[in-house]
């Protein structure tokens, strides 16, 4: 017995030494161990051309973080930074480096830090890149050897193109480097906003403070599976379509008086563009803007009385495919001479009259105040107006025949003798005003026929051009419906009208709307790593763009991946005062039904209930969503908004991953809630129809086109050459089609009186 119970115990001795023999599966393991997606599965071709800059971060005196092993983070930077350059290059890509040595940028004589940025910004600015990424790897500051995480920072002014960017690096980042928390988060460093590049990035794909993390970057294998995930966020980001824009240089950038800037606007990877959501910015201010779509130009008029000074502006344009493109911005330079009395050029009225301005500028070259007495009589004294300014200037109107004398302007002690221009006078002066109302319409944008565009002001003044007397132009403001013009036109009635999109339904409403998540909140995360907050905010961009065309004021809670909380949240809502708050809960917990969504609102809230109502009535039947239910909620946020509030509600999941991340499906979702909002406020009225377009091409049907209706509302065209509109008012519109290949057909005119059952065909060759 004895024998046996040794035996025994030898026996587990032994298999005990043999199972510690046996290899010890590491919760690091799969930790920089291989990629889970292969790079030859997307097409490289979309990085042909693209002008992309990678920095590798610190470098020279400057180290960076450093491993417990001696590992310096400039080290392991430019190892990444050299494979991600090789990996581009070899694609077609037009690749730059701002450094590919163990160097730094320190002028003579300097060891500052920012003097280092400084240099390495303008130097990655020179390539005016679309594209900059900042290459780095973290360091907790306590040295906590435990922490490692991906963290991926975009420009914090941009959380458009930038933001795209990093959502793409991000999630490749997470699928090939067995690192499971990560982040996305706007950020401020140096090099990021100070980039002129259409999309800034900084990534930290792990912490060189972690001793397995620096074991595996001391490996140059490894090094090169972290710039192949960054290399596929590349691809992931370009395949998308990135618009390529580039501005149309002008003969000088130094302008007297102002007139246009223009960009030119081509499709990335082959892929339409979107031309509701195209924008022009001035110092960061969105100004109106014009697509010319058979030119490819999109033109902005400068407002005419800006004071002197630099400017500058950015286009962006966002694909189909759902990648927004921002232009590298372009500086103007607005110098008037150095007089205290300017003369603006005249405009011709219709009875015979001249409008005439003056602006009058300060000992500073500005604008005077508000308000200013300033006298102008001309030298026979057959004229004299006494006027008080606004924004710097004065406006009277004289005959022709005393316009041609020389005019003595006075200000208190101040006088000067002016001549105007009269050659400038080459145009004539129309009021634009809203059909319905007859209000002014603020700021007119009017498409000459050369792609180029001219603005009114906030009186609704337009100047249309003599020398185009027979040629048809575009005139349209936001919130209403294009329309054609001629001067011929203007002649007979200097008064136009315009018609407000909807009956003007969403003239002055205002909007918050509240996308879920962001930041450290990533509001639910499916398998294939797509976060819930990413879908909110493409969501509600999209959204914001067809209600704002509408007329509507949009406020958004969260423009990027800021965090949070939901009292910051509502508090920004009731500080907006709007007239609804629409809550966008896409992701969160899985459910076991994917295929069900729910709207909410708060018990007793009638207005919240009729909301959460149209929105669930345009939204079934969109897929994923077959079942659909109104359910009541005391949720802070509809509890605590001082407006009508609801809140969309569908889950995340394998099931509807890439649903959501598809751009038709966003494309649709985002029309059918703006119809649902549209509906609400409409308070019983039917504004609009569902419609279809039907394309074909001598015949054949075309599928796979892309069409815009007044610039609001957009849909895509299935195989058999159908497009759904789910809520289109009745009347004339203008429509722009991009096509899948070839030219665009550039704006027509389409009719629902047309329409048969609810059917308009268009055939073009």
């Amino acid at each position: 017995m004895k024998k046996l119970l040794f035996k025994t115990v030898i026996a587990s001795l032994i298999a005990g030494m043999v199972a510690g023999c046996a290899h010890h599966i590491s919760e690091w393991d799969a930790l920089y161990n291989q990629l889970s997606e292969e790079p030859g599965t997307f097409d490289q071709s979309v990085l042909e051309d693209r002008r992309i800059v990678i920095d590798p971060g610190h470098g020279g005196s400057f180290r960076g973080a450093v491993g417990v092993d001696s590992l310096t983070e400039s080290d392991a930077n430019l190892g990444v930074a050299l494979y991600l350059w090789g990996m581009l290059d070899e694609a077609g890509a037009d690749v730059h480096l701002t450094r590919s040595t163990d160097r730094d940028f320190l002028p003579a004589g300097s060891e500052e830090l920012r003097d280092d940025l400084a240099a390495r910004t303008e130097l990655a600015n020179r390539f005016e890149p679309e594209v900059f990424i900042s290459i780095h790897h973290n360091s907790h500051i306590s040295l906590d050897r435990k922490r490692n995480r991906i963290e991926v920072y975009y420009r914090s002014s941009d959380p458009s193109a930038s933001l795209e960017l990093a959502e793409d690096i991000h999630i490749h980042l997470a699928r090939n480097l067995g690192i499971e928390t990560s982040c996305i988060k706007p950020g401020n460093y140096h090099v990021l906003r100070n980039s002129d590049a259409g999309a800034s990035i900084l990534g930290e794909a792990s912490y060189i403070s972690h001793p397995e993390v620096e074991k595996r970057l001391k490996i140059s294998t490894l090094q090169r599976l972290e710039a192949e995930a960054y290399f596929l966020g590349l691809l992931s980001y370009f395949s998308r379509g990135v618009p390529i824009i580039e501005h149309i240089v002008s003969s000088s950038d130094t302008l007297f008086l102002p007139g246009s800037i223009s960009f030119s606007v081509k499709r990335g990877a082959g892929i339409a563009i979107e031309p509701g959501s195209m924008r022009v910015t001035m110092n960061g201010r969105e100004l109106g803007s014009v697509w010319a779509p058979v030119k490819g130009i999109l033109s902005c008029p400068i407002p005419a009385a800006i004071p002197n000074g630099q400017y500058s502006f950015r286009a962006s344009v966002r694909s189909t495919g759902g990648a927004r493109s921002v232009s590298n911005p372009v500086s103007i330079t607005v110098d008037r001479p150095a007089r205290f009395f300017l003369p603006m050029p005249p405009r011709r009225l219709s009875d015979g009259m001249l409008s005439l301005s003056i602006s009058i500028l300060d000992e500073l070259g500005g604008p005077v105040s508000d308000g200013t007495p300033v006298r102008a009589a001309s030298l026979s004294g057959g004229h004299i107006s006494r006027v008080r300014t606004s924004g710097g200037l004065i406006s009277f109107t004289c005959p022709s025949s005393d316009a041609h004398e020389s005019f003595r302007v006075s200000s208190y002690d101040k006088c000067d003798t002016i001549l105007f221009a009269l050659s400038g006078a080459t145009g004539l002066t129309i009021e634009i005003v809203d059909a319905s109302s007859r209000r002014p319409v603020d700021t007119p944008l009017l498409l000459l026929p050369d792609g180029t565009s001219r603005t009114g002001d906030e009186k609704g003044l337009l100047e249309l051009p003599l020398s185009l007397f027979e040629q048809r132009m575009i005139l349209s403001a936001k919130g209403y419906r294009p329309h054609p013009l001629t001067t011929e036109d203007a002649v007979k009635s200097p008064v136009f009208g315009l018609s407000p999109v909807f009956g003007g339904i969403l003239q002055g409403r205002r909007v918050v709307l509240d996308p879920a998540g962001g930041g450290d909140d990533s509001y639910g995360i499916s398998p294939d790593l797509v976060r819930g907050s990413t879908i909110n905010l493409e969501l509600a961009k999209r959204v914001k763009d067809i209600l704002e065309s509408a007329g509507a004021r949009v406020l958004m809670t969260r423009k990027g991946e800021e965090t949070l909380s939901i009292y910051e949240r509502i508090d920004k809502v009731n500080r907006f005062a709007p007239h609804l708050a629409l809550g966008l809960r896409f992701g969160g917990p899985s459910g076991q039904n994917e295929s069900k969504f729910t709207f909410h609102h708060y018990p007793g809230s009638t207005r919240g209930k009729m909301a959460a109502e149209h929105l669930m009535n345009t939204l079934a039947g969109v897929p994923p969503a077959a079942e659909t239910e109104v359910i009541e909620s005391a949720s802070l946020f509809l509890q605590q908004t001082s407006c009508p509030a609801c809140a969309v509600f569908a889950p995340l999941g394998s099931s509807t991953e890439k649903i959501f991340r598809n751009p038709v499906w966003l494309e649709l979702e985002s029309s059918r809630i703006a119809a649902g909002l549209i509906l609400f406020f409409s308070q019983g009225q039917h504004p609009c129809s569902p419609y279809s377009i039907h394309l074909t091409k001598n015949g054949v049907p075309v599928g796979q086109a892309h069409i815009s209706v007044d610039g609001v509302f957009s849909a895509t065209t299935g195989v058999d050459g159908n497009a759904a509109f789910y809520c289109l008012d009745e009347g004339r519109h203008f429509i722009t089609i991009s096509l899948p290949v070839g030219d665009a057909p550039g704006m027509l005119e389409i009719d629902t009186d047309s329409a048969v059952d609810g059917k308009i065909s268009i055939d073009i060759d």
